[in-house]
Parts: structure tokens; sequence; C-alpha cells
């Protein structure tokens, strides 16, 4: 068995273009499978209400009755989930689509462990925009997830990526302006969508929209944009997020700099038939001091 597995995909700067090509992809067969089973569950949701609220089971199938009641239930609290992903996915891959990805050196990250910084203020986390997509040299961490979508193990995996994306709150404030309008801040919050090169078996799921590409995107979460920060981030993320800010303070401080680095014009791009059509890179984005 172990003759048949592939070699691991190559991972450098220069290979970007590939990187983000397969990333792009893999959103692209999350929504679809997405869309698919969001189908799925309106349909059985519809089957479920019919049988529901005709009434005759309850009278002469009371426990059957109760069964689709929690059948119902189930699929009630999973279809506004699956509709999140969904919408998650489609703003990371546009993400994706419109940024291209910075090379973190882990030099970077070792000259970020001497910056001082406040840990309740967020706002560093978009010292590199309001959106982007960050690639390390090695992994900055490990966080418990699962990314296959159609098993429910979880297990630890490296953090190799961190794709993020500004989020603004519509609803008005408590003094009723809007929620976004807090000085110079165009976001309430960053989606971080944590991306990971791990595969805990030997071959993902057929069905798995990760199996063509290099990084599966693992994990998302939440952080609110503030000075103040007052929710406690779960325990894995917080060493993440933690790295993060450190990264962007350095930024903020100009210890740390974009540098471009060329590409081989063999590796501009990554095209395969029904693949997202990307932009051309000649050059990617090196964070260094």
């Amino acid at each position: 068995m172990g003759r048949n597995r592939k070699p691991a995909p190559r991972w450098a700067p220069h290979d970007v273009a590939r990187i983000r090509a397969e990333l792009a992809h893999g959103y692209q067969q999350f929504i679809a499978i997405g869309d698919r089973e969001i189908e799925r569950n309106e349909i059985t949701l519809e089957q479920l209400s019919a049988l529901i609220d005709d009434g005759i089971l309850q009278d002469l199938r009371p426990d059957f009755h109760d069964e689709l009641l929690e059948e119902q239930e189930f699929y009630l609290e999973n279809l506004p989930r699956l509709r999140n992903d969904r919408v998650y996915a489609q703003t990371a891959a546009a993400s994706v689509a419109t940024f291209a990805p910075i090379w973190i050196p882990l030099s970077a990250v070792e000259a970020a462990r001497s910056v001082e910084y406040q840990r309740s203020d967020t706002t560093s986390l978009i010292a590199l925009g309001y959106s982007g997509c960050l690639l390390f040299d090695e992994p900055i961490g490990r966080i418990r997830a699962s990314i296959d979508l159609f098993r429910l193990d979880v297990t630890d995996v490296d953090v190799d990526g961190v794709l993020w994306w500004g989020y603004v709150d519509d609803e008005p404030d408590e003094e009723g302006g809007a929620a976004c309008d807090r000085g110079e801040l165009r976001a309430d919050a960053v989606i971080l969508h944590v991306l990971t090169r791990t595969r805990p078996s030997e071959r993902l799921d057929f069905l798995s929209p990760w199996r063509a590409s290099t990084l599966a995107d693992a994990a998302r979460v939440v952080v609110p944009l503030t000075l103040d920060l007052k929710v406690t981030q779960a325990d894995d993320i917080e060493p993440i997020v933690t790295v993060l800010q450190r990264l962007g303070a350095a930024v903020e401080e100009s210890r740390l700099r974009l540098n471009q680095l060329s590409i081989p014009k063999s590796k501009y791009e990554y095209v395969k038939p029904g693949w997202p059509k990307l932009p051309r890179m000649t050059s990617v984005s090196v964070l260094a001091a």
C-alpha cells in the first residue's frame, strides 16, 4: 500500500499559483456538494411536514409520529448550518479569487515573537487588509478539526495557512448608528478559515471537496475586531490568533514588510478544465524583516 502513496505536493513560494488554484477548486466543490445537501434537506423536510401535518399518524401510530418529529427537528437545525457553511465557502472562494496568497517564512514568524502586542486588541488582524490568505513555510500550530464532510472523526491537524475576510454586522448598534462605524474600521469581525495540509487518513473520501487540493479548509472561527476583546476564544485557536496578532503588530510597526519574489514563467498559473479561472501570478508577496 505504501508504494501507491502519492508524494506530498511541493510547498514553496514558487508553487503558490498551483496551491491557490487547488484551493479555489476545493471551495467550488464544497459549494456544489453543499447545494446538493441543502436541496436534499429541504425535500426531506417537505416530506416530513406533509406526514406530520396530516395528523393521521398521530392517532394511528403515535410512537412513529414522535420519531418523525425528532427527525424533523434534526433537519430544521441542520439546514441553517448547511446554508451558513455555504455562505462562508462562497465568500472564501471570492477571497481566493481576488487576493493572491502571501507567503510567510519561518523567519518572519520568529521575528514577530518579540513584538509586543495587546492581547485584547484584535484590530491588528487586518494589518495586511480586510481579506486575504497567508501560507506558512512551517505550521504555526495545531487545531482539532474534521476535514471530511461525510465522516465525523475529529483529529489534530497542522495550521499551514489562514484565509480571512472582514464581516460587517448590518444590525444597528446600541446608539442607533451603523455597527461598522467605529473610526477607520470597515468591519466588525474577521472570519478566519484555518487551512491545513494534514490528511488524517491515507485517502480522503472520493466525494471530499479537498481530494485534489494541497490544502483543506479545516475550521472557521469568528473573531471580533475590537480594542477590548471580551469573547474568550476556543483553547486550540487562541495560540493561532496570537501568532496572527503578533504578525499584524509587526507589520504595523514596519518591522515586517512585504517583498515581491518573482515566479518562474512556467508557474504563473495553474489551469484545469472546469476549475475556476484565476488571474495569473508573476510574483508572490513574501513577508520578511
